[in-house]
């Protein structure tokens, strides 16, 4: 399976079991906004953390109802009012490990205030934290929709980081009906060479996926992006590999690349669109930045809903 677009892959979740969001910090309107387009496709219900006077005025702004008659929605599991963005992102990581919720969608606070509620979270319960960032790509110059990562969680990962992150991702794939993803370990060249750490990973990374390390997948590498994006480019460079224009995952080497990569593509792309999700913990946290527009925040939320059916 694979989607050539969002609408095939919000097509699928229609006809699925509604999912229950945590909503930590909607300080803003774009993420009511966001809420209101999930709840017209019926695909959430949804419970709010946050500050009482700045969740009224957002919802005010994005014309929902007072925020006192919320509790009467049928779809509202309830609003907890908290005394800042630090108390709201603690409760809403709790809610969801109490049960009470599927994932999370951050709103309006700072991204490292809810990673560190989740690291703990992940901490306490299992004694480690094994987090990455996943963006997931739809740009009209490419066939489907494609994740990458890490541009958002691991700044500069070691080897072993790096089979972390590809596993993290591959479980999102299959969480999303891939049987078999497919994800090319870009880097700068795709020749070897010990200058650059980067391709010699990548070189390990391939090799133990062909063994089978990684479960049923397609993992080349290293190859450089045009290489994977375009079969004329790999051609007149007379390079082969499966994953040439069928990758859906890019594999990057640290996240300033992943980070600009997914920048570029989205912003410079007409068209392009972009969602984020935290992947790795028991809860995908739906994963925007601040300035994220309401299209980007729904994006985010429908691929974390996504990933909470597996």
């Amino acid at each position: 399976m694979n989607y050539k677009n969002f609408d095939e892959l919000i097509t699928r979740l229609k006809g699925m079991p509604k999912k229950h969001v945590v909503v930590a910090s909607p300080h803003d309107s774009h993420t009511f906004e966001a809420l209101k387009t999930a709840l017209d496709h019926g695909i959430i219900t949804y419970t709010l953390c946050g500050i009482k006077e700045r969740m009224a005025a957002a919802a005010k702004e994005a014309g929902w109802p007072a925020i006192d008659a919320l509790p009467d929605d049928p779809s509202c599991g309830g609003i907890h009012f908290v005394e800042d963005d630090k108390e709201a992102a603690e409760l809403a990581v709790r809610l969801v490990d109490e049960k009470k919720g599927d994932f999370i969608l951050k709103g309006s606070l700072s991204t490292e205030i809810i990673l560190r509620a989740v690291l703990y979270s992940e901490k306490e319960l299992f004694g480690e934290a094994n987090l990455s960032h996943v963006s997931l790509i739809e740009i009209p110059t490419y066939p489907k929709l494609f994740g990458i990562t890490d541009g958002g969680m691991v700044p500069h990962p070691t080897l072993e980081e790096k089979e972390r992150i590809l596993e993290n991702a591959l479980n999102l794939f299959r969480a999303l009906g891939y049987e078999k993803p497919v994800c090319a370990l870009v880097c700068a060249t795709e020749r070897i060479s010990h200058r650059m750490i980067e391709t010699s990973d990548a070189e390990t990374i391939a090799a133990k996926a062909l063994a089978g390390k990684y479960g049923k997948c397609v993992v080349d590498g290293p190859m450089a992006f045009d290489l994977a994006f375009s079969k004329e480019c790999a051609a007149i460079k007379r390079y082969e590999s499966p994953v040439t224009e069928n990758f859906d995952i890019l594999l990057t080497p640290d996240i300033n690349s992943g980070n600009i990569l997914t920048k570029a593509l989205v912003h410079c792309v007409p068209g392009g669109k972009m969602a984020g999700c935290l992947v790795g913990a028991r809860m995908p946290v739906a994963l925007t930045s601040r300035g994220a527009t309401a299209e980007e925040k729904y994006l985010s939320l429908v691929l974390a809903l996504a990933a909470s059916h597996k």
